[in-house]
């Protein structure tokens, strides 16, 4: 994920959620060592789906995922299997 995502990112999270992060939250964790912060694009860039995960100190934790729902079949697996994948890359503390 970049700054020239966030649009897309931010359409997606507003109607997902109840209580949908705000554009800062996703900001704050682009600078961070310990956060993998992914996006599914297609073909035009557009932003398909998602996630946010954090591994520290051995634990991985999935913060945030979604995708649009028309796009959304595979999308969120595909997400999810990269967030474990960074996952078992970290390894152990």
């Amino acid at each position: 994920m970049r700054p020239a995502d966030l649009d897309g990112v931010m359409e997606i999270e507003e109607v997902s959620f109840p209580t949908p992060w705000s554009r800062g939250m996703f900001i704050e964790d682009f600078p961070r060592d310990f956060s993998d912060t992914l996006v599914a694009a297609g073909t035009d860039d557009e932003v398909l789906g998602y996630a946010v995960c954090w591994t520290i100190a051995g634990e991985s934790h999935l913060l945030n995922i979604a995708c649009t729902p028309p796009a959304g079949e595979g999308i969120g697996r595909a997400l999810l299997s990269e967030c474990l994948r960074r996952s078992a890359r970290a390894g152990p503390p």
